[in-house]
C-alpha cells in the first residue's frame, strides 16, 4: 500500500486511479528494491531494459569521456523517472552511468510491457503512455536549458546562466543548488578551479553571495 502511494505521487501515473495503478503494477512486471549510496544501478554500455522510478531518494546520470572525465547529465529525485526516452527509441544499451547519490528506493518497470499496448487498449494504459510523452517533452526542455548554459562562451556566463535559471525556477533570489563545487563544474563542463575563481570574483563584485550550495543573487 505504501508503494502505491509513492507511485501515485509521480507524474508518470497522473490521472490513473488506485485500482488501475494496481493493475499496471502487475502488468508492467514491477520490481521494488533499495540502492545504497554510491552504488551503480546501471553502468554505461550495459543492457538497459527498464524504466526506473525513484520512489524515495536521489539518482544521478553521469557520462564519462575517453579520458575519464565525468559530466553530470541529470538528477532524479522522488517521483522522477529514468529510461523513458530509451523505451520509446527501442535502444537497449545504457548511454550513461546511473548512480545513487543517497540511499534510494526504486521501482523498475519492464519497458517491453510498458510500450506494448494492451489487447483491449485499456484507458489506463493509454493514459500512462500519454504521461510518458509529456515527461519526454519536459526532459527535452531541461536538456535544452542545460545546453543553453554550457554553450555560453565563458565560465562566468555559464555560472550566471545556471544560477539565474535556478533562481527563476524557485522564484526567489535565495536558493539552494543540488551540487557541490566539483559536481557543478562537471554539470557546466568547466574546470573546478576556474569555477571557484569566478564564483569568488562574482562575490567580491557584489553580484552574488553564497555559503556552500546556498546562493543569493543580488
Amino acid at each position: 500500500m505504501e508503494i502505491l502511494k509513492k507511485m501515485q505521487k509521480s507524474k508518470i501515473f497522473d490521472e490513473i486511479s488506485e485500482n488501475d495503478l494496481k493493475a499496471l503494477h502487475f502488468c508492467f512486471k514491477t520490481r521494488v528494491f533499495e540502492v545504497k549510496k554510491g552504488d551503480i544501478l546501471i553502468d554505461e554500455g550495459e543492457t538497459f531494459e527498464s524504466i526506473v522510478l525513484v520512489l524515495d531518494g536521489h539518482l544521478r546520470s553521469i557520462i564519462n569521456d575517453y579520458y575519464g572525465n565525468s559530466s553530470i547529465l541529470a538528477d532524479y529525485t522522488n517521483g522522477e523517472t529514468v529510461g523513458v526516452e530509451e523505451a520509446f527509441s527501442g535502444n537497449t544499451t545504457a548511454q550513461y552511468t546511473l548512480i545513487a547519490i543517497e540511499d534510494t528506493q526504486v521501482l523498475t518497470m519492464n519497458k517491453y510491457a510498458v510500450m506494448k499496448p494492451c489487447d483491449n487498449r485499456c484507458p489506463r494504459h493509454t493514459q500512462f503512455q500519454n504521461n510518458l510523452v509529456k515527461i519526454i517533452s519536459q526532459k527535452n526542455i531541461e536538456l535544452m536549458q542545460k545546453f543553453n548554459h554550457i554553450t555560453k562562451p565563458s565560465t562566468k556566463e555559464k555560472v550566471l546562466s545556471y544560477l539565474q535559471y535556478i533562481s527563476k525556477q524557485q522564484n526567489s533570489k535565495y536558493f539552494d543548488i543540488p551540487f557541490n563545487r566539483q559536481e557543478l563544474a562537471d554539470y557546466l563542463s568547466v574546470d573546478r578551479s576556474a569555477l571557484s575563481f569566478e564564483l569568488s570574483k562574482l562575490k567580491k563584485q557584489g553580484i552574488l553571495d553564497f555559503t556552500k550550495n546556498h546562493f543569493m543573487l543580488k
